[in-house]
């Protein structure tokens, strides 16, 4: 494979990042069991049709690999030019990595860091590190709601919120990433990410409601950083309502 160019995010880079095997197959239903065909009063064939979207498998993904690696189909390799000063004091993940008592082994020429990810999406975390180092004339003013859920697991993931959350609040309030489907479905999955990662109490209050009343089922969290303590209540409540379900329905 050609060493793809350096993405220059920051003129004094003297960290070099590789983002390797970008554009993998993001939020998919690969180790996801379907619902059994329980509960069938409770489904329509809307209901259907978006819950399958849940059980996704990779050869199905729901949302092609990012503009990045379109423009570079050769290549699911990216390489970032960063600055070490600007991600430690607007990430704890990098605070930690780039350390004075932690030193990268061989960086490469040029560089005094050398760090590696693998599976991000490329538009996804180039969005981020413009964040990171304050290029707010190239982050985007309106994102949808795949774009917004592989920044949050991004954010999560490096520990970033307080620098993300402004951006997070102008995305929500100037788009539609907040409106939730009234069905149990994918989408209100990466909403639910979303709704976690940046705390935003009603729209998590919102899908949670449509979550309890149209799961048939446990929370899937299709490798998303969602809690077990939330999968773990939003479960025991479904079983709640699903046994009274059960109960009416018996003769």
């Amino acid at each position: 494979m050609a060493i793809s160019a350096v993405n220059e995010i920051h003129p004094d880079a003297d960290t070099l990042f590789i983002l390797r095997h970008a554009g993998a197959p993001f939020a998919t239903g690969e180790f996801e069991e379907p619902w059994p065909n329980a509960l069938p009063n409770h489904q329509t064939e809307t209901s259907k049709s978006n819950e399958a979207s849940v059980v996704t498998k990779r050869n199905e993904t729901v949302e092609g690999h990012s503009s990045l690696v379109q423009a570079n189909p050769q290549s699911s390799q990216f390489r970032f030019g960063l600055s070490s000063a600007l991600l430690i004091d607007t990430s704890s993940y990098f605070k930690r990595s780039l350390s004075k008592e932690w030193s990268t082994p061989d960086p490469e020429s040029g560089y005094k860091w050398t760090l590696e990810g693998t599976d991000w999406d490329g538009e996804a975390f180039l969005l981020l590190m413009n964040i990171l180092h304050n290029k707010a004339r190239a982050v985007p003013r309106e994102i949808g709601l795949e774009m917004f859920a592989k920044v949050a697991v991004l954010v999560d993931y490096y520990g970033c919120h307080e620098v993300v959350e402004l951006w997070a609040d102008f995305w929500i309030s100037s788009s539609y990433v907040t409106h939730v489907n009234p069905f149990y479905s994918r989408g209100l999955l990466l909403q639910l990410t979303i709704s976690l990662v940046f705390r935003k109490r009603q729209m998590l209050q919102d899908v949670i409601d449509v979550a309890i009343r149209t799961s048939r089922g446990p929370i899937h969290t299709l490798g998303l950083p969602i809690p077990k303590l939330v999968v773990g209540k939003l479960s025991n409540v479904l079983s709640v309502i699903q046994d009274s379900d059960r109960a009416e329905q018996t003769p």
